[in-house]
């Protein structure tokens, strides 16, 4: 009697483990498996092009630029920089407090994607000595 309730509860034990483990599975293959690890890739490539043109003083000199230049500088930047498996559009809001907060500039540069899948990254920068502020968007798609 013993040994037959031992192996009653062995093999529900199994049973319950086996259900659980088609659960998971079942789970793991109906997640999008292929879209995280883009979506990862896109974000450290537009998170890196904001990074560097901050610490090499691009966006900082956007201020004192014209719309036309700063898109200039900023297209050619995209080009060198972007893989070429992917796209990037960065828009850049300009603002200054001498008074009161005031943005007046507003301008974008690159091209926008056509998938689905993107990221998009913010950075803002400023000039304290001189009242600016501004605010960077990107966004990156593969192409």
């Amino acid at each position: 009697m013993r040994r037959g309730v031992v192996f009653t509860l062995d093999a529900l034990v199994a049973v319950v483990i086996a259900i659980t483990a088609l659960t998971v599975i079942t789970q793991l293959l109906s997640l999008r498996s292929g879209e995280w690890y883009k979506e990862i890739a896109l974000y450290n490539s537009a998170q890196d092009f904001l990074t560097s043109r901050d610490k090499d003083g691009t966006l900082e000199a956007i201020f004192n630029q014209t719309n036309p230049d700063a898109i200039a500088t900023l297209n050619s930047l995209i080009s060198v920089q972007i893989p070429p498996s992917m796209v990037a559009r960065i828009n850049v809001t300009v603002c200054t407090y001498p008074g009161s907060f005031v943005c007046n500039r507003n301008f974008t540069a690159g091209q926008a994607g056509t998938t689905q899948t993107k990221s998009v990254v913010r950075r803002i920068f400023t000039d304290t000595n001189n009242s600016y502020y501004g605010i960077a968007t990107m966004e990156v798609w593969y192409s």
